[in-house]
């Protein structure tokens, strides 16, 4: 049997959703990475890096806006169904998007709590932003390749 970690960012939210670097269509990363919100920002205007959208969307321009909101709700989506499948105790939110725009943390939350996530776990979990950063998937992995050397010695 082997052991990895999962990628969350491969579960399908839409079939007949955008196309993956996966080869698959609709995968959650199509719709809340930063390259794909960039790649589809760039369609109606060039938008080169992830503040420039952000300021789009502060400016109030509604495509902008659609399409970070519309990434936050992936995500919150996301947290109900992890919290519905694991029932965990807390869920850790990281990642260079929250990295670079702390405050997405409260809206993500307060999406989860007001629309997503099933009341009767409303209560059971915390939400909590990793405290290692880009260094996490790092550390991790290490973990992931420290628990095979071990299970094979």
């Amino acid at each position: 049997m082997t052991n990895s970690a999962g990628e969350i960012g491969h579960t399908t939210v839409d079939p007949e959703g955008m196309m993956c670097d996966c080869g698959k269509a609709g995968c959650l990363q199509t719709y809340i990475n930063i390259p794909s919100l960039l790649s589809e920002a760039s369609k109606i205007k060039p938008v080169r890096t992830i503040e420039e959208l952000f300021a789009e969307r502060r400016a109030g321009t509604r495509w902008a806006s659609y399409l970070i909101d519309r990434a936050l709700a992936y995500m919150a989506i996301t947290i109900n169904n992890v919290v519905s499948m694991y029932n965990p105790d807390s869920v850790i939110l990281s990642g260079e998007f929250l990295d670079k725009f702390p405050e997405v943390y409260e809206e993500i939350t307060d999406l989860c709590y007001s629309q997503y996530i099933w009341e009767p776990l409303q209560d059971s979990f915390s939400i909590v932003r990793s405290e290692l950063h880009e260094h996490g998937v790092i550390i991790g992995s290490g973990l992931v390749a420290q628990d095979r050397y071990f299970q094979l010695n």
